[in-house]
């Protein structure tokens, strides 16, 4: 099994530039399928996508009956499941930073503590650790 939808009914199919585009009802979303994993695309104002054209730039929606076209800044939400790692974990403290108009983007990373010198009292010092880039 690819992908199980907890409460959507998937409609309509339809081959994207990047995978597979599936149409949901009582939602009326757009989810991409790529590699296993799910994204959603977008929704509409609308309870039931009932086609998707081929590259998935043109909806048909039903209560409302709308044709729509996709278009603007690609956007979407990946959900990963839990992995877990079989032991405790130790995330560390937040870090992130953005900057906005341009160029826009954002960095998120963790700020771990370094093990005490055994020598010394006190809180350890921070540590940095690489940070991941979203654009």
């Amino acid at each position: 099994m690819v992908h199980r939808f907890t409460k959507q009914i998937a409609d309509t199919l339809a081959w994207g530039n990047s995978g597979l585009i599936v149409g949901t009802g009582l939602e009326g979303e757009l989810w991409q399928l790529v590699d296993g994993a799910a994204a959603m695309l977008d929704t509409v104002d609308a309870a039931q996508v009932v086609r998707v054209a081929a590259g998935g730039d043109w909806v048909l929606t039903q209560t409302p009956t709308k044709l729509l076209h996709r278009s603007g800044k690609i956007h979407g939400t990946f959900a990963s499941p839990p992995l877990d790692a079989g032991q405790p974990a130790q995330w560390g403290i937040p870090l992130s930073s953005a900057s906005w108009p341009h160029p826009a983007g954002a960095r998120f990373g963790f700020v771990r503590a370094q093990p005490p010198h055994p020598t010394r009292h006190g809180a350890p010092g921070p540590h940095r650790s690489r940070a991941r880039e979203v654009r």
